[in-house]
């Protein structure tokens, strides 16, 4: 494709007569816009790593914020400035900006969590998992295209309004799926946000530029796509902070869960506190990780050692002969036929290890019924954390259509004598 159009270009555009223009480049703006973008994508990235209070965090937004007044004051007043700032003086381009930061928002929490949500919680492999979110793309392009068609005989507020109905719908969807029934929800889900997200970003793309031509085209386009790139990083930071407050919750009510159900188990006090230290251990709410269903809480059966089960018989053994002593009123345990000793310590260790034998079965069954039980929750309030974003959002898409008053649309005519 790429031969290809650099075989057609020289053939359709006029390359040899194009209109020159001399400006100046503006170096300073360059610099401070990527200052500006890079601290504030950062400290958005970084935030949950590094903690939202830290210095270093603090800091980054202080710089981009800092960086963004120098840099609308320089745009401001310079001649040839990388931004003309008299764009955001159009509605339409401010509406239509505000529309791609969001439906681009609606798209990067979806691009997210789902796959992690599909490898880390449903173990479905890399590929499988962006299989399932495919029909996303499909319906991506096909509503881009169709909504490009439609943009001038097809209301453009009734374009925005369905599109971002549709993304309300399909964060809906995904709060209320369950896959252990199957992928029919996710895929109905992925379709509407795409059908939404085309609806919207098409319109947003086409109404961003209509009031424009020349260098104000460009700066209009080059604007756009910067806002679509804060719309997914903004995405990042607010999803993966919401989904941290969650799993720490899933992991935290599980645990509670663990305890009470430990807390019922036969078994020695200590066996129980080393239980309920390695439930702490495996599910550290400090850590925000997922590493699967399993979430690595593994059974291990208990054994008695031979050693214990000696001590235990000996014990029982010397027990039983002075109740023997006592009873016949002996003045030594010698006085005890040595026959009858040696069948008593027989009979006794066969009781003991038997005893053993049945009190380790009985733990090792519940230990597996706990851990089959820890895992069915984990899965469970893992589930429904990553699930719960989506409920958390699901408001915004529907307010999102407050927003379209913004827009001020003109008729062709008035459009035209704008750009002249």
């Amino acid at each position: 494709m790429i031969l290809l159009d650099l075989f057609i270009y020289p053939l359709v555009l006029p390359l040899g007569n194009e209109q020159r223009f001399k400006i100046q480049i503006d170096w300073v703006g360059a610099l401070l816009s990527m200052v500006m973008l890079f601290s504030f994508s950062l400290g958005l990235v970084k935030g949950n790593t590094w903690g939202w209070h830290s210095m270093i965090i603090l800091s980054l937004f202080g710089l981009s914020f800092i960086s963004l007044i120098v840099f609308i004051l320089l745009e401001s007043r310079l001649k040839s400035p990388m931004m003309d700032m008299r764009l955001f003086k159009n509605r339409n381009f401010v509406a239509a900006g505000c529309s791609l930061v969001l439906c681009n928002f609606f798209l990067g929490g979806m691009a997210v969590l789902i796959p992690t949500f599909l490898t880390r919680i449903h173990d479905e492999s890399e590929l499988h998992a962006a299989l399932w979110i495919t029909p996303y793309s499909f319906a991506v392009m096909i509503s881009v295209i169709v909504t490009s068609l439609c943009v001038r005989r097809v209301n453009n507020k009734f374009l925005l309004s369905v599109g971002f109905i549709l993304i309300g719908i399909s964060y809906y969807l995904l709060s209320q799926m369950d896959l252990d029934r199957g992928y029919t929800e996710l895929i109905i889900a992925d379709i509407a946000l795409g059908v939404g997200y085309g609806l919207v970003a098409a319109t947003a793309n086409i109404l961003a530029v209509a009031d424009f031509h020349g260098t104000r085209l460009t700066d209009s386009q080059s604007v756009a796509n910067v806002l679509r790139q804060v719309g997914m990083v903004l995405a990042i930071a607010v999803f993966m902070t919401i989904l941290a407050n969650h799993i720490t919750t899933a992991k935290q009510q599980t645990i509670n869960d663990g305890k009470s159900r430990i807390a019922r188990l036969n078994g020695p006090s200590k066996l129980r506190q080393r239980l309920i230290r390695l439930l702490n251990v495996k599910l550290a709410t400090a850590s925000n990780q997922v590493n699967g269903r399993n979430q690595q809480i593994q059974f291990h059966q208990i054994r008695i050692s031979t050693k214990k089960v000696k001590a235990a018989s000996q014990t029982a053994y010397q027990k039983r002969l002075k109740q023997i002593q006592v009873t016949n009123q002996l003045t030594s345990i010698k006085q005890i036929p040595v026959a009858s000793r040696q069948r008593l310590k027989l009979i006794i260790n066969q009781k003991v290890k038997r005893a053993a034998v049945e009190k380790t079965t009985l733990i090792n069954r519940q230990l597996r019924r706990l851990i089959i039980h820890v895992k069915a929750r984990l899965h469970h309030h893992l589930d429904r954390a990553f699930l719960t974003v989506y409920g958390n959002m699901v408001w915004l898409p529907f307010i999102s259509l407050l927003g379209l008053p913004l827009f001020s649309f003109k008729k062709k005519n008035d459009r035209q004598k704008n750009r002249d």
